[in-house]
């Protein structure tokens, strides 16, 4: 009789192979040696733990072990300086399974740096340690964590490529737009262009939705913080949309007017909006006040010159009541 190194199972007569699993008896003479090297030797002697050996304590205190470490489907660093050191205190055994591993991992350890690749090949080298039954579950084990190894990876590259997607679609202008600045004759603008606007100058956005004249309102100011006019209404509510959203304008000044019979130049202001970026997402800009930009709650002609009637009238009354004071005193 004899014993199979590949599926344990016992065997009777002289067959050169297993009768259940096929598997080659490597101690036949029949059998053809691969090479006279000690490696091929090695590959021809049965390494799992016997079935004799797993009655025994050092045989139970191995594959206890070896199913600890095998059981998520990877090694850690930790697990292999644990096998390391139980080989290392139980070396001297006489056990063909302890002798195997103790060289796979004397061969892992050597240059002080442990591999993700030499891990999985000392999870291949318990596995041959194993007898059959807890073999199976540890191939399983295995395939499992490289199937999900695979899927995180492909899932890594299937997010890196809609990123760059992303990136290239938030690089990509969503919108041009082309047109004469809107409102340059009213609160002194004409001045603040001839002295500040020049072409190439970035302009910024502002939008101005509880503007009294257009919910569509887009103030223009320069760098200076010096408002110079609106965006014109044709344009003004496909770019409010637009900057509603949270689109990023990059607009500038690309050429001014010279209005020399009017004495206001009317600059042309061009550029591009872009797709919102969850990574850097616009704050409104806040210029800063300037004499040429009136405030929000700031009166207007109308109501200075209602306040200035109103203080009038109640001198006209206090005079009148004087008089009438007087003369009845009189």
């Amino acid at each position: 009789m004899w014993v199979c190194g590949n599926c344990d199972k016992d065997n009777y007569g002289q067959s050169a192979v297993c009768a259940t699993c096929r598997h080659p008896r490597l101690d036949d003479p029949r059998i053809e040696s691969f090479a006279s090297s000690p490696e091929s030797a090695s590959q021809q002697r049965r390494v799992s733990v016997s079935r004799a050996a797993r009655n025994t304590g050092i045989g139970l205190e191995l594959l206890s072990l070896c199913q600890m470490m095998t059981d998520d489907g990877n090694i850690s660093l930790a697990e292999t300086d644990a096998l390391r050191e139980w080989l290392a205190a139980n070396g001297h055994v006489d056990m063909p399974a302890i002798g195997f591993l103790k060289a796979t991992v004397e061969r892992i350890v050597e240059d002080g740096i442990v591999t993700d690749d030499e891990r999985r090949d000392l999870f291949l080298a318990i596995e041959k340690v194993l007898p059959p039954d807890l073999r199976k579950y540890a191939v399983a084990k295995r395939k499992d964590a490289d199937s999900e190894a695979k899927r995180i990876v492909a899932e890594a590259k299937r997010i890196a490529k809609e990123e760059e997607k992303a990136k290239k679609d938030r690089n990509r202008p969503a919108y041009y737009f082309n047109f004469m600045v809107a409102g340059t004759s009213f609160e002194g603008r004409g001045a603040i262009i001839q002295r500040e606007a020049r072409v190439g100058v970035p302009v910024r956005f502002v939008r101005g939705p509880h503007n009294k004249y257009s919910r569509n309102a887009i103030a223009i100011y320069l760098p200076s913080g010096s408002d110079i006019g609106y965006v014109p209404e044709s344009e003004a509510a496909q770019i409010a949309a637009f900057l509603d959203a949270g689109f990023r304008p990059r607009p500038e000044i690309t050429k001014i007017l010279d209005q020399t019979r009017n004495r206001i130049n009317i600059p042309i202001v061009s550029g591009e909006l872009y797709q919102p970026d969850p990574y850097n997402p616009i704050e409104p800009p806040q210029p800063k006040p300037t004499r040429n930009a009136p405030e929000e709650n700031a009166p207007d002609a109308s109501q200075r010159a209602a306040s200035g009637c109103f203080a009038v009238g109640c001198l006209a009354i206090c005079a009148l009541v004087l008089v009438i004071a007087l003369y009845i005193s009189s």
